[in-house]
C-alpha cells in the first residue's frame, strides 16, 4: 500500500550533510513510485540562489528559512510532515532551534530528525545538548510526535572545509585533540541513516534493496530494506567503522594526496587562533569547536557504532581511508608557506 502524500522540509540543504539528504531522496523517491509535487522542501535563507544547487524537480521546492528569524518558521513548516533539522555552524544559541522546534510541533509536525553529536550526554554545554532536551520534552507530552536523534561522529568532509586551508597551506591539520582517539562518519552515512529516519515516520517501511544500492551505494540484493524500526523515536549512534588518532589522520591524508601533512598537537588556543584569523571560521563557532575537541584529546570520542549504516546500506560504513582517496584532489596542492606558526 503507499503511503499518504507528505512533505518532508530540510534545513541546512545547501550544506554537508544537508544537501546530502535532500540528494539523496531527490533520486530516492521516484524509485519508490513517490511522485506527488513537493514532497521534498528546502528550507534556505535566499531560495533564488539555492536553486542553482538543485536539479530541476516537481518533486522539490524551495521556501525562505532563517533559523535565526523566527517570523520565517510558520510559513516554511504549512503541511510539513517531517523535518530534517541541523544547527547551522555559526548559530551556538540554541534559543533559535528550540523555538523552530516547538513551532514545528504546533504547525502539525510530526517527525524531526535532529542532526546531534555523537555521545551528546557528555556534552552538556553544547547547543545541540539543550536542542535535544528539548525535543525529549516535546516527545514526552505530545504521543503524537517523534523525533530521531543522529548521533553523528566527527565529519571526514571537515578535512576538505573546515580545516582545508590549514592543510593546503601549511602541510598540516591544525585541531586541539591532543592524541585522543576519534571516530570519523563520511556524511554520506550521516545522510543515508536521516533519510530513512524520515521516510519511517512519513509511512515508509521498506525500500526495494535495488533502488537502495543505486542511491546509498550498497550491495544490490532482490530482498527490501527494512526501516520500519525507525518510526518513532530513536537516538542513534552514526559513525565510520573505525577509531583513529589525528597522527593516524595525517598518515592516511598523506598517502592519498601523495604529499606531506603533518598533526602537531596544537594548543587549544593555537587551534582557534588558526582556525578564527586564517581560515575565517567565526568566532562562536571556533569555540564551539574546541570545546568539542577538549572532549577528544582527554580520550572521549572514540567510540565505533557504525551497526546502523551496516544495516540499511548491506555495506560497510565508509572508512577514511575510501573518504582520503576520492577527496585527494582537495588536498593535494604544495603549501604555500612550509613554515607552521603551531
Amino acid at each position: 500500500m503507499s503511503p499518504s502524500p507528505f512533505s518532508i522540509l530540510f534545513t541546512g540543504a545547501t550544506g554537508n550533510v544537508g544537501r546530502v539528504v535532500a540528494t539523496d531522496l531527490l533520486a530516492l523517491l521516484p524509485l519508490l513510485g513517490i511522485t506527488a509535487p513537493k514532497s521534498l522542501v528546502l528550507g534556505v535563507r535566499d531560495p533564488s540562489r539555492a536553486q542553482r544547487q538543485f536539479p530541476t524537480s516537481d518533486l522539490l521546492s524551495l521556501r525562505r528559512l532563517d533559523l535565526t528569524d523566527p517570523a520565517t518558521f510558520p510559513e516554511s513548516l504549512q503541511g510539513i510532515s517531517s523535518v530534517f533539522l541541523c544547527r547551522p555552524p555559526d548559530l551556538s544559541d540554541p534559543k533559535p532551534l528550540i523555538q523552530f522546534c516547538h513551532t514545528a510541533r504546533d504547525a502539525g509536525v510530526k517527525h524531526i530528525a535532529f542532526l546531534s553529536l555523537l555521545d551528546i550526554e557528555d556534552h552538556p554545554h553544547a547547543p545541540h545538548f539543550k536542542i535535544e532536551q528539548d525535543l525529549k520534552t516535546i516527545s514526552d507530552t505530545d504521543a503524537g510526535f517523534a523525533f530521531t536523534s543522529v548521533r553523528a561522529g566527527f565529519f571526514m568532509q571537515n578535512l576538505i572545509t573546515t580545516h582545508k586551508k590549514e592543510i593546503v597551506d601549511l602541510g598540516e591539520i591544525v585541531v586541539p585533540a591532543g592524541n585522543g582517539p576519534t571516530s570519523f562518519v563520511d556524511v554520506r552515512d550521516i545522510g543515508l541513516v536521516s533519510a530513512c529516519a524520515c521516510l519511517a515516520n512519513c509511512g515508509i517501511e521498506s525500500l526495494p534493496g535495488a533502488a537502495a544500492a543505486q542511491v546509498f551505494g550498497g550491495v544490490q540484493q532482490d530482498q527490501p530494506i527494512d526501516i520500519a524500526f525507525l518510526k518513532g523515536t530513536h537516538m542513534i549512534d552514526v559513525t565510520g567503522p573505525e577509531s583513529l588518532t589525528y597522527h593516524q589522520v595525517a598518515s592516511i591524508l598523506s598517502d592519498a594526496s601523495k604529499r606531506e601533512i603533518k598533526y602537531k598537537e596544537p594548543s587549544a588556543v593555537k587551534a582557534v587562533w588558526s582556525w578564527v584569523w586564517r581560515g575565517g571560521v567565526p568566532m562562536g563557532k571556533a569555540l564551539v569547536m574546541s570545546m568539542i575537541y577538549s572532549h577528544v584529546r582527554r580520550g572521549n570520542a572514540g567510540r565505533v557504532s557504525s551497526e546502523v549504516v551496516e544495516r540499511l546500506a548491506r555495506r560497510k560504513a565508509i572508512s577514511l581511508t575510501e573518504f582520503a582517496a576520492k577527496a585527494a584532489g582537495e588536498l593535494s596542492a604544495e603549501p604555500a608557506n612550509s613554515a607552521s606558526d603551531s
